[in-house]
């Protein structure tokens, strides 16, 4: 499992600063997002705003879906919902979201997963991206993480690519979110969200 070291945000740091030019280019003035707190069965009462789909039950077709990665009812039972879809990844497998436009201040994001199917090894990675230079996707690794035979709340993640303001005069950019299965482990996973209130 990695996490962000100071010498891994500052490598981050490089990156979206060589980035800048193409972002701002991809980027838009940041529409106005509602807000909820789908957290607080998990203890967590904070506003957050949806990534598109990121909840499974509309516009899920957004997403793009590699390596047997599939929407629907999940394997892992869920009391705290009435909702009935959540995204899968088997073993190999990848979800990209569709891109959501933030600001410096959209700071950190959390979402619900589980590990899904017989125990096994392996391990969910999270990563950003965003558009760099000459349009290409660049990818920042964010967390690994491991998991249990039950629902539980990410921790509070940095979005990191929000950073890109810092060289833009303060231009809003457009991110997208990265999920593989690493490893022989099934995962499951719903309710994607991004905390507008630079909450660290």
């Amino acid at each position: 499992m990695y996490r962000l070291t100071a010498a891994a945000i500052a490598a981050s740091l490089a990156m979206l600063a060589a980035a800048t030019t193409s972002a701002v280019a991809a980027a838009a003035t940041c529409p106005a997002q509602p807000t909820l707190s789908p957290f607080i069965a998990w203890g967590d009462p904070a506003l957050y705003f949806e990534v598109g789909g990121g909840t499974f039950e509309s516009m899920s077709e957004l997403w793009a879906l590699t390596g047997g990665a599939s929407v629907g009812e999940p394997p892992v039972a869920r009391e705290d919902t009435e909702g009935t879809g959540s995204l899968s990844l088997p073993p190999g497998g990848r979800a990209v979201s569709p891109s959501a436009c933030v600001g410096l201040r959209d700071a950190t994001f959390r979402f619900l997963y589980a590990r899904s199917g017989p125990p096994a090894s392996g391990s969910l990675r999270v990563e950003v991206g965003f558009a760099g230079f000459g349009g290409a996707q660049w990818w920042i690794p964010v967390r690994e993480l491991a998991g249990s035979d039950s629902w539980r709340l990410s921790p509070i993640l940095p979005v990191i690519a929000n950073l890109v303001t810092l060289f833009t005069n303060g231009e809003p950019v457009a991110v997208s979110f990265r999920f593989t299965a690493v490893g022989s482990a099934s995962w499951v996973i719903d309710d994607l969200y991004v905390d507008p209130y630079k909450r660290v």
